[in-house]
């Protein structure tokens, strides 16, 4: 018998409802039958048992998100058992089914104009949130006009703006594939745009699985796959193409990095060739080291003829940095050190001679995902170490600097150079070179030192300037105009979407406890949310109220949010910060619903529509749940909830306190999914993340009967 590896929700509420608006109610029911209770009432009574202290604080420093954990989360929700790679082959077929009917998308074209349904089918309208962002690792700009910008979230493909980032829409909603992490655009003719799709950035192994290269000639209107990243080549070639480069002096010549190597065709995509391959997938290859993380990083010089290109590999020691002189014919290897991980590379556009490398620790001495050196090379050949790791900045370029220099105390210190490790280089100067890892960095001394450019946050006591920018750096643009004084404009994509600062020359910080009553002056560097029309945010779990207009989502490395307008994508607000998860509305009271953050347990109730939470988890004992827990609430009473890691845990009581309904029915194996029959609570089932489910017809009996369901299952 062939086991899911995972049970996936059993059922995922979609923010589609559209109910009629009306104020918001006092919920009945939660005491004796007919008893109400006022929201201060409520309040009161959490406060006697002590759960004051564990309310919110939305405005205050948020919590992290883990992408490890959301990465591991995210593939046992889809693998199989024993399956290692996402099987996208038996859904491209449905889903060439679905365009072939042409099912209105939910959302506009690319000239902003509604894209309409055939006669019959239901009309969607998007709801939003079209200003919280989503992870984004790919911006361009048009080669001739700068207000036209495109950007890649690799969870909702390409998005393009005509007025230089103050507004988005998608390009094509139904791509075969949307994890778009790359986009490079022919220099000599904006038209032309080429997609790469699939994420290969991962702790043991890619993210998610892309479809190949995508190509648009008429400026994202459309969107084909093409023919020559599926066929022809080795089957899983262009499942992750995490860099794609144009020519500087035949925009028919392109290099794209994959998980099997570089790879460089000479028509325009039509036919493509290895030319410097990952052993770790390919016999025959022209250099004995690889990965199977394959080639990570690409860059060409804009001076030279033929093509002089520099290529990182992976992140263990059978990896290392390239250069070809000849346009990608031959390749020479660089010594990098044992311990190399992930590594970055970024060329000066005003001296190509000044090349930076960011490179990672895989697991040695500065532990997995820590800087382990910046290096440059001043004449295009010759590396050497630069950073001064003695320096306050220096070790935690790609960790939360706050924390590691002791401003106060988690339970880790977050190193992520393996998922967030972005550098570019000043075009007019290039000494001034930015890194982002967590926080956002520059240096005005070639790389030895840096200061702060935007925090995570930035929490005081006092209102400070705008110097808050998402966590988690992917991608730093300048705009093509940049001219140092009045044009100093830098655009960033990073989990949170999209950002830019107009003042990118402005003083930067020493100060790296951004946390107190006065934590030191913040740099001078503005930032502003972009994210306008920006539909990319990865949802686990959304409900809608019945009564109000009122839509709550939990969301990967997004936390929280609320949306409270159907005709209004973009007036969403952030409840919570860190990774979201699952959250349920009172279907009587909108004033009452319920979020999740990762981790278990951390479920937390409102009684008034989302403005402030308290712990909900009184007398649950376990801590053994998923990284993002399942909880369901009983749609005939909103007062009985489930919830549970290894065990089943219920409440009957509105959370006020909850109570073990059942054992470890599978072994050593968590709860992944939770379903209550609508029109009876008593019947409860839960999916476990090996595949299993049980059932209970009696689930509010004092001691629930629970049966493992096979019958059908494989």
């Amino acid at each position: 018998m062939r086991l899911l590896r995972y049970v996936a929700p059993l059922a995922l509420i979609l923010v589609i409802a559209i109910p009629t608006a009306m104020q918001r109610t006092t919920r009945e029911g939660t005491g004796a039958p007919g008893q109400s209770f006022s929201p201060a009432e409520i309040v009161a009574a959490r406060e006697a048992l002590g759960l004051k202290a564990a309310k919110l604080d939305r405005e205050g420093p948020k919590r992290f998100d883990r992408p490890a954990e959301a990465m591991e989360f995210y593939h046992d929700q889809r693998l199989a058992e024993g399956e290692t790679e996402l099987p996208f082959e038996h859904m491209r077929g449905e889903l060439e089914k679905i365009r072939a009917r042409e099912i209105a998308q939910t959302k506009t074209g690319a000239d902003g104009a509604p894209v309409p349904g055939p006669g019959g089918i239901l009309a969607w309208n998007e709801v939003g949130p079209g200003n919280i962002g989503g992870r984004t690792r790919a911006i361009v700009f048009d080669p001739v006009n700068p207000d036209i910008m495109y950007a890649g979230g690799v969870a909702g493909g390409v998005f393009k703006s005509t007025d230089g980032g103050a507004t988005w829409n998608p390009t094509d909603d139904l791509m075969l594939n949307l994890a778009v992490s790359t986009i490079a655009i022919d220099p000599n003719d904006g038209n032309v745009l080429y997609a790469g799709t699939g994420e290969g950035f991962g702790t043991g192994g890619p993210f998610v699985r892309g479809l190949g290269i995508f190509k648009s000639t008429d400026a994202g209107a459309t969107w084909n796959q093409l023919s020559g990243t599926v066929s022809g080549v080795p089957t899983g070639a262009f499942y992750y193409v995490n860099k794609i480069v144009i020519s500087p002096n035949d925009s028919n010549r392109l290099y794209a990095a994959t998980r099997y190597g570089v790879w460089r065709t000479l028509d325009g995509g039509a036919n493509w060739s290895v030319v410097l391959a990952n052993p770790s997938y390919m016999a025959a290859a022209n250099v004995s080291n690889g990965s199977t993380l394959g080639c990570l990083d690409l860059a060409v010089r804009s001076d030279r003829n033929p093509d002089v290109l520099f290529a990182a590999f992976g992140s263990s020691q059978a990896d290392g940095l390239f250069r070809s002189d000849d346009g990608g014919a031959t390749w020479f290897g660089y010594n990098t050190p044992s311990h190399q991980g992930r590594m970055s590379i970024a060329i000066a556009p005003s001296d190509n001679d000044v090349v930076y490398v960011t490179m990672t620790d895989n697991g040695g001495l500065g532990g997995y995902g820590r800087i382990a050196n910046l290096y440059r090379a001043d004449d295009g050949e010759n590396f050497n170490a630069v950073l001064d790791l003695n320096h306050k900045f220096g070790p935690w370029l790609f960790s939360y600097v706050s924390i590691a220099t002791g401003c106060y105390e988690y339970f880790y210190i977050p190193s992520q150079g393996w998922y967030d490790n972005a550098i570019a280089v000043d075009p007019l100067d290039p000494m001034k070179v930015w890194v982002g890892g967590i926080n956002t960095y520059r240096s005005d001394d070639g790389g030895q030192t840096f200061g702060i450019a935007g925090y995570w946050f930035f929490y005081t006591a006092d209102p400070v300037p705008p110097v808050n920018i998402h966590p988690d750096q992917h991608a730093i643009v300048f705009h093509p105009g940049f001219d140092g004084t009045t044009n100093q404009t830098m655009y960033v994509g990073n989990d949170g979407g999209l950002f830019r600062t107009q003042n990118a020359r402005a003083a930067t910080s020493q100060e790296e406890c951004a946390i107190g009553e006065n934590p030191g002056p913040p740099p001078d560097i503005a930032w502003e949310n972009l994210n306008n029309g920006y539909g990319v945010t990865q949802f686990y779990h959304g409900d809608a109220a019945k009564q109000i207009d009122m839509f709550v989502g939990g969301a990967q490395d997004n936390g929280t949010s609320r949306g409270l307008s159907t005709t209004d994508p973009n007036g969403w607000d952030l409840l919570y910060g860190g990774d979201g998860g699952y959250v349920a509305i009172d279907p009587t009271d909108p004033d009452r619903l319920y979020i999740e953050i990762q981790g278990f347990p951390q479920i937390f109730e409102s009684i008034d529509g989302g403005d402030s939470f308290y712990a909900a988890v009184n007398g649950i004992t376990d801590t053994d749940g998923l990284f993002i827990t399942p909880f369901a609430m009983d749609q005939s009473n909103p007062d009985v909830m489930w919830t549970g890691g290894q065990r089943p845990w219920r409440t009957t009581n509105g959370t006020a306190s909850w109570e073990l309904a059942g054992t470890n029915f599978a072994g050593p194996n968590q709860i992944s999914a939770i379903a209550i029959a609508p029109s009876d609570g008593n019947v409860v089932y839960l999916g476990f993340n090996n595949g299993y489910v049980v059932r209970s017809t009696n689930a509010l009996a004092p001691s629930p009967a629970w049966t493992i369901q096979t019958n059908g299952l494989y």
